[in-house]
């Protein structure tokens, strides 16, 4: 029986599913806002039960101009035979995570999920980065401090990493977000 579920995530996230045997079918669909200078390439990756990557795919950024709107809506199609009942896993990420704009999401949440997925074992699932730029015209520059007081580049590893150890982070896990993955990922 096939379901079709259109979960929407806005960023970065994930998604279960309790598959049956059969095909398991999962299309992504990446929409670009053109609203800043960033490259966003967004990666999927299928999971398997066991944890193990059973496919990935990668959609480029749509290199439309800042500020030219909604870019178009581009797929890419997972697939696996499930050969018997199980939990499998979406999980989305994008090419800028956004650790330091708490005007989104409070640190203390994005903590909070990072130090359970290490807890089930996902650290190599994970890249840890955080947003900060040099200059900005979003907004007056005397308004970044209120706005966005740990927006800068050292707030991952003064701020963030320190409390990941106090929610039971390894120094192993940090290593492996911070040096093993990317450099997997980028080797591939």
């Amino acid at each position: 029986m096939a379901t079709d579920i259109r979960p929407l995530i806005g960023g970065c996230g994930g998604v279960y599913f309790l598959a049956q045997p059969g095909e398991l079918v999962v299309e992504v669909v990446k929409r670009d806002r053109n609203a800043k200078k960033t490259t966003t390439d967004l990666r999927a990756l299928l999971i398997g039960p066991d944890r193990t990557v059973l496919q990935e795919a990668t959609i480029p950024d749509d290199g439309n101009p800042v500020g030219s709107g909604l870019g178009p809506a581009r797929y890419v199609r997972l697939s696996t035979r499930v050969d018997r009942p199980g939990v499998y896993s979406l999980n989305v990420t994008v090419s800028q995570d956004r650790y330091g704009t708490e005007i989104f999401l409070p640190d203390a949440a994005r903590n909070v999920t990072v130090a359970a997925l290490c807890e089930r074992g996902l650290a190599d699932r994970m890249v840890l980065s955080q947003d900060a730029c040099a200059t900005i015209d979003w907004f007056p520059e005397e308004l970044i401090d209120q706005l966005a007081p740990n927006w800068h580049f050292t707030h991952l590893f003064e701020t963030i990493l320190p409390q990941l150890a106090e929610l039971g982070v390894s120094d192993a896990d940090v290593a492996t977000m911070l040096d093993e993955t990317p450099s997997r990922w980028l080797a591939a």
